[in-house]
């Protein structure tokens, strides 16, 4: 089983803060899983800051590998380390992050998160797919499927297993789903004004590293995305995580304009909220 982690927002840190967040990450996700450590910043251009390591140990700190390497030219030191993009000058992204037990080969190229055309995923769980041929890392038929799709609309015909997922869409939103089987809580983080997301609530905890409320299990089949600022109203009713959350939301952001079904049709309509089942 792998550990996932993620913030809606980084608005609310300083840049020191966000490096800390960013260690603390590591920490607590890499105690028990040793086989890869990664995480994505969001840019609202897609053009998202990726970092992945095979040996969680080697990990340097964040968007230090690449002067580290420069500075090195020319020596025989390498390590397996994957970055794209630009390491953000400030903050504001949403941010995810994951550390892997390995169940497929191991490499900096198979640790999460993955992405490819503005997409970031990182994912716990084990899939197969529905159709075609298996890829390398299981993980990647999920984001090939958000890649295809422009969203989750047909995750649950794409891939077969069990799953949970948090995703920075290409305009730099945070997206989470998880079936019946995969743990994912949230909780809303005040002095952040931020949704967090992880595996567990003692992760949560760890790694926020700061008053929160009482973290909820996300409940299955449901989505939530996010507009920067935070759940629209209606937004959290239609994909809430529990009527705790649904109702500190509607405090928090009252009867705000929610963002049209047009904008999001990936997410909306009668296939996505029906009862299907995942296949097992």
């Amino acid at each position: 089983m792998c550990k996932i982690f993620g913030l809606t927002s980084t608005a609310g840190l300083q840049m020191p803060a966000l490096h800390g967040l960013i260690q603390r990450s590591h920490k607590s996700l890499t105690a028990t899983q040793k086989d890869g450590f990664g995480f994505a910043i969001g840019s609202p251009t897609g053009d998202h800051y990726v970092e992945k390591w095979d040996n969680p140990a080697s990990f340097p700190g964040a968007g230090q590998w690449p002067s580290i390497r420069a500075n090195l030219a020319g020596l025989p030191v390498e390590a397996d380390c994957v970055t794209s993009g630009t390491f953000p000058s400030s903050t504001g992204g949403a941010y995810i992050a994951h550390a892997r037990t390995a169940t497929c080969s191991r490499g900096a190229e198979n640790a999460h998160p993955h992405a490819s055309h503005g997409w970031a995923v990182v994912h716990n769980g084990v899939v197969q797919p529905t159709k075609g041929r298996t890829k390398p890392c299981d993980s990647i038929h999920i984001l090939d499927s958000l890649v295809t799709h422009k969203g989750a609309s047909k995750l649950h015909s794409d891939v077969a297993g069990y799953l949970a997922i948090l995703a920075i869409d290409p305009k730099g939103r945070l997206a989470a789903l998880r079936d019946e089987r995969a743990p994912l809580v949230v909780a809303w983080v005040p002095s952040l004004n931020a949704w967090a997301f992880a595996s567990s609530d003692t992760l949560l905890a760890e790694i926020v590293s700061a008053p929160h409320d009482k973290a909820y299990t996300l409940q299955p089949y449901r989505h939530a995305t996010h507009t920067g600022k935070g759940w629209t109203h209606e937004e959290v009713k239609r994909w809430d995580a529990s009527k705790a959350v649904n109702s500190k939301a509607s405090k928090a952001f009252g009867d705000s304009r929610p963002l049209l079904n047009e904008e999001f049709p990936e997410y909306s309509g009668s296939k996505w909220h029906s009862n299907k089942k995942w296949s097992f």
